[in-house]
């Protein structure tokens, strides 16, 4: 006995306080794994609207665009020779990218998977309906205005 307290009480409070200790860190624990499910599902989220972005570019039948070197260098000699700004370089720069059609598959199947995502993943119904209702396209590929209207039927049911 020690100041008034048994053995038995001490022994007690002893396993009382390290039963606290343990369900503080299972409480520690389980925040800091809810933290981290946190930040995995944004870092999802984020990597599900990138994909969403670059299929809107296939989507809309739109490949890479590209400027050649030489052919930048000779726009920007040509408008440096004139003594243009800054501004007018980059405009005429501008005006030498190509962009390249993608298949019709490729932008077909880009349709589907934008819908698809939005009917998957309730983050991404709305970007994909935005994305569905924009879509325009090109001379000889309206007939692939149905694929969009099933994609954005079945995205907009899934609501």
């Amino acid at each position: 006995m020690v100041a008034g307290i048994s053995a038995g009480e001490i022994g007690a409070l002893a396993g009382g306080v390290a039963a606290l200790g343990g369900l503080i860190g299972v409480w520690v624990g389980v925040r800091e794994y809810k933290l981290k499910s946190e930040a995995q599902r944004v870092e999802s989220d984020v990597s599900l609207h990138q994909l969403i972005t670059e299929l809107m570019q296939t989507a809309n039948g739109r490949g890479p665009s590209v400027l050649s070197d030489s052919a930048a260098e000779a726009i920007a000699q040509a408008w440096i020779e004139r003594g243009a700004s800054m501004p007018e370089i980059s405009d005429a720069l501008d005006q030498g990218v190509v962009t390249y059609p993608v298949g019709e598959a490729a932008q077909a199947a880009a349709i589907a998977s934008i819908g698809s995502l939005g009917v998957e993943h309730p983050t991404l119904r709305e970007p994909a309906l935005r994305a569905l209702r924009a879509l325009k396209f090109v001379e000889g590929r309206e007939h692939l205005a149905p694929a969009r209207q099933a994609a954005l039927e079945a995205v907009e049911a899934a609501r």
